[in-house]
């Protein structure tokens, strides 16, 4: 568990100097983590939507499907306008 905890305190660590010094590399690492972020939801989503048996089922799959999709648009949204901020030091 050691390790871990170690590699956690890393990345950790190198996000917090990241936001702080706002350099361009982080913003495209922000895009990284919306993608990742997207990626586990969508499988989660479409995993039901995929597992259902009946047509309430689909309903609800396709409700859940855009739940997420109100949870990460704006999140991608706002992530495009904030792109001022970053700034092109090293």
């Amino acid at each position: 568990m050691g390790p871990y905890l170690l590699a956690f305190s890393l990345i950790c660590g190198i996000l917090c100097y990241g936001l702080m010094r706002k350099p361009v590399w982080m913003w495209y690492f922000g895009w990284v983590f919306l993608f990742l972020f997207a990626g586990f939801f969508c499988q989660f989503f479409f995993g039901a939507m995929i597992a259902s048996q009946t047509h309430l089922q689909v309903v609800f799959s396709g409700v859940y499907l855009t739940g997420g999709l109100v949870l990460w648009m704006p999140s991608a949204l706002w992530w495009i306008r904030i792109r001022s901020q970053f700034t092109a030091r090293f």
